[in-house]
């Protein structure tokens, strides 16, 4: 992959995509950016030489400076030697492909298993075109795979591999004392897909304060939910400095999102501490009865109401089961998720991948 040029014997000469439509590191949300930065300093601290390739258009919408970014790609690497080009979306894919420039990719994309229509199946098959297309291929959760794999017609499928979002143990912690700890959190965009309409009557069901940090993108979503909890507690988007703060005042970390596999999220409350009661979908994070509890994503609504409440009575009324979970949520962060950890084995895929 890509061309290589003087270097020592064990470091690679990195680059690392963003979309360009945010800022890297962000200064408020951003996955896919908290990605690119965190990777980029984990493989730096093994020694690779790691250039952060995000141009910023300055045009108005995130999607212009998107597709901007990619059509001026080809200029960004004139004249510039890497071993290995790492894209994160399918638009810079696209464009590495259209200057035959190999490349490794991690999807983001949280449609692989919804049931898409209208613009969103036009992303996906974007998306399922740079998977085809890759050199290797990074799934963040492990249901893609095997998916992955074969739309790939099994072509170095072990060059397609699950290694999940990091996280910053050290940033998001537990508290020293547990005792001021109180309620459930929900964290992220508030937009109808992450059902915090069902965080909010299962709070209500189970007699359990509540709040949700996270930009209003859908004033919709807000009331659905606000109809069926008056007293939601709505922080909006906080700061950086503030997010692991909040996250740690937290008892219980509620995630029923009906689309992600890959939750930033979920792996920054289980670092800070928190069980996790969520959708099943996210079985690659969570044991159901080790780190939290999972709800069938399927299920009627009103059954994933009882039984998201069910848990969180459970886990509020026996501390010592909700100290088991929180512990092993920590441990599960620390040991399998630390962006160090995480980094290495990206390192060792780009390795394989250039036949080391």
């Amino acid at each position: 992959m890509g061309r290589p040029g003087a270097r020592s014997p064990s470091a690679l000469r990195v680059a690392l995509f963003g979309t360009g439509a945010i800022e890297i590191p962000p200064k408020g949300y951003g996955a896919l950016e908290e990605y690119v930065a965190n990777l980029a300093i984990g493989l730096r601290a093994l020694g690779h030489d790691v250039t952060v390739v995000n141009r910023e258009p300055p045009f108005r919408t995130a999607r212009t400076r998107e597709l901007a970014s990619a059509a001026l790609l080809p200029i960004d690497l004139v004249g510039r030697r890497f071993d290995v080009l790492h894209a994160n979306s399918p638009i810079t894919a696209e464009a590495l492909r259209l200057t035959r420039r190999p490349y490794v990719f991690t999807s983001h994309s949280r449609y692989w298993l919804s049931d898409l229509r209208g613009p969103d199946r036009l992303r996906l098959a974007r998306d399922r075109l740079a998977v085809q297309g890759a050199e290797a291929v990074v799934a963040l959760a492990p249901q893609v795979v095997g998916p992955f794999r074969s739309l790939r017609g099994g072509r170095n499928a072990e060059r397609v591999e699950y290694i999940p979002f990091g996280v910053d143990p050290e940033r998001f912690r537990p508290t020293a004392d547990d005792r001021g700890r109180e309620g459930v959190v929900g964290l992220g965009v508030v937009v109808p897909h992450k059902r915090f309409d069902l965080l909010a009557a299962a709070a209500r069901s189970a007699g359990v304060r509540a709040r949700i940090i996270g930009r209003i993108a859908d004033p919709a979503a807000k009331a659905e939910a606000e109809a069926r909890n008056p007293d939601l507690e709505w922080l909006g988007e906080v700061s950086r400095a503030s997010l692991p703060v909040e996250l740690a005042r937290a008892r219980i970390f509620v995630h029923p999102s009906e689309m992600e596999l890959a939750s930033v999220a979920t792996v920054q409350a289980m670092a800070s501490g928190l069980p996790v009661v969520g959708s099943d979908l996210l079985s690659g994070l969570v044991t159901h009865g080790e780190e939290g509890f999972l709800v069938d994503h399927r299920a009627p609504f009103d059954q994933r109401v009882a039984e998201t409440a069910g848990h969180l009575r459970a886990l509020l009324g026996d501390p010592g089961r909700w100290r088991r979970m929180s512990e092993r949520a920590r441990r599960r962060a620390v040991e399998e998720h630390a962006w160090a950890t995480i980094a290495g084995r990206v390192a060792t895929l780009y390795e394989r991948t250039l036949g080391r």
